[in-house]
């Protein structure tokens, strides 16, 4: 459960369309409760829960490069970034 309040928290921290589009940010908590839980494997956000799932077994491993860090951390930030572009326009 701590993996999933870290995943909303980091969007929360690192999104400006979490804040800016009530919308988008329950449906980004509802996919990611879902996918988190494993009662929704097939979200639409997979994506993005893939490359959060690959950040976090990065992150804490001690000696892993900044730059490959940051090129984990910029691969979740697009995946969201991507699942908030094409789910806006299904408003």
């Amino acid at each position: 459960m701590s993996d999933t309040v870290a995943h909303v928290t980091s969007l929360a921290d690192d999104t400006t369309w979490f804040d800016d589009h009530p919308t988008l940010r329950d449906r980004a908590i509802n996919e990611i409760l879902l996918y988190g839980t494993g009662l929704g494997e097939g979200v639409s956000s997979h994506p993005a829960q893939r490359a959060w799932r690959e950040r976090q077994h990065l992150m804490p491993r001690q000696g892993a490069p900044i730059s490959e860090r940051e090129a984990v951390d910029r691969r979740w930030r697009d995946a969201w970034a991507r699942w908030a572009d094409t789910v806006v326009g299904e408003f």
